[in-house]
């Protein structure tokens, strides 16, 4: 569980994210996401475009490969 981790601010960020992505209510998205946005404030500019794009990008090779 995400929770019981200690995560750094990307990795806390990052998992935000993913989990908004994920999330399988709306409410759950939502909640993510506002996570997410307060995080986001003790990053740099470069540190956020560096989390989302490792989210991208590990969802494109979900897509790719997928689960096998």
């Amino acid at each position: 569980m995400i929770m019981n981790q200690n995560l750094n601010d990307q990795e806390a960020f990052t998992a935000a994210l993913t989990l908004a992505i994920i999330a399988p209510t709306e409410k759950q998205a939502n909640s993510a996401l506002e996570l997410a946005q307060k995080l986001a404030h003790n990053l740099s500019a470069k540190d956020r475009d560096l989390c989302m794009k490792g989210v991208e990008v590990a969802f494109d090779l979900q897509r790719i490969f997928g689960d096998g």
